[in-house]
């Protein structure tokens, strides 16, 4: 096997999320540290002077902690890859909100996209609630003489506010909360 592609160990196991304090933007990270080389990547253009042209640190904070038993890794990189898309998919498709949004200035409407929070966190619902053609957090179990079953791998969050888990509607099973990052 090639060497420059072998994941690291552990690699996947915990997604950080960090929200700007201003403006609304949720930035996904593999790493307790933001790099903000890839948050400028994960962030949409909105429209002029609504995206940052430096990240500062003091103006982000943790949002949440998600973490997956050891040895998922798999499972996080598919949840991340899931998270990523349904951001991408409410930037460009606004749904039931279009109506609003286009009767709504340039700056106001970049404004409106940019306040990720309560999408993310029912995002992050649904994906753990196993949402997504292709979602690893299906594991299947096989036993002797039985068919396979289909279980949603464990997932703990941890929140930075308590409320913020209040943003979706509802919660699956395999998803336990906790209040302050470990």
């Amino acid at each position: 096997p090639n060497e420059k592609l072998k994941v690291p160990e552990g690699h996947g196991e915990n997604i950080w999320l960090w929200n700007h304090v201003e403006a609304g933007h949720v930035v996904y990270s593999m790493h307790p540290q933001m790099d903000s080389n890839k948050a400028k990547a994960q962030m949409p253009y909105t429209g002029k002077k609504l995206v940052p042209a430096k990240l500062r640190r003091d103006y982000w904070r943790p949002l949440a902690q998600i973490r997956f038993p050891t040895g998922q890794g798999d499972v996080g990189r598919s949840v991340w890859q899931k998270l990523l898309e349904l951001k991408k998919r409410h930037e460009l498709e606004w749904g039931e909100q279009k109506h609003e949004f286009l009767h709504m200035s340039r700056a106001d409407r970049g404004r409106a996209l940019n306040d990720q929070r309560a999408n993310v966190v029912a995002d992050i619902a649904s994906v753990l609630g196993g949402l997504g053609k292709g979602n690893k957090i299906w594991l299947e179990t096989k036993e002797e003489g039985k068919d396979a079953t289909r279980t949603l791998c464990e997932a703990d969050v941890f929140w930075t506010n308590a409320l913020d888990r209040h943003n979706a509607a509802e919660w699956s099973d395999n998803v336990r909360h906790f209040v302050g990052l470990p």
